[in-house]
């Protein structure tokens, strides 16, 4: 059962990660083409960070990434058993970090909050953990 548990939580970091990234970098990527190269002036539009986004696309994902690790924590029987702790080992960093997120709404713009929260690493990883539960509950 361990075997499958660190299969199931392995492939669910890394199909999470390369999704949410790949989701991100395709939307970053549509709504950065929209904007104009140059102002109505005619003068051109100068972006010193134009990677910027990109980056912490990268980096939010594999934030997330490191603080879901604790799902492994399901390999203690204690945990595993323990509907609550199972849950916690899941999602607390992903709670946290959304708390965090929360608290901060007012400096982001509705569209750098689309961003900054992987939500299809969050979709992914909720449907990884109902199949951890289905694989620890026979």
């Amino acid at each position: 059962m361990k075997k499958e548990i660190i299969k199931t939580v392995t492939h669910g970091l890394l199909l999470s990660c390369l999704a949410g990234t790949t989701v991100s970098f395709t939307a970053l990527l549509i709504i950065q083409s929209q904007n104009h190269d140059h102002f109505n002036s005619r003068e051109p539009r100068m972006d010193c960070f134009a990677g910027l986004g990109y980056g912490i696309i990268v980096g939010v994902n594999f934030l997330f990434g490191i603080i879901s690790l604790p799902a492994l924590f399901n390999l203690f029987k204690t945990v595993r058993e323990n509907r609550f702790y199972s849950f916690l080992s899941f999602f607390n960093g992903t709670l946290l970090y959304l708390i965090l997120i929360l608290f901060s709404f007012s400096e982001f713009s509705g569209e750098d909050f689309l961003f900054v929260v992987p939500w299809v690493f969050i979709m992914i990883w909720v449907l990884y953990y109902f199949k951890l539960r289905k694989i620890i509950k026979p």
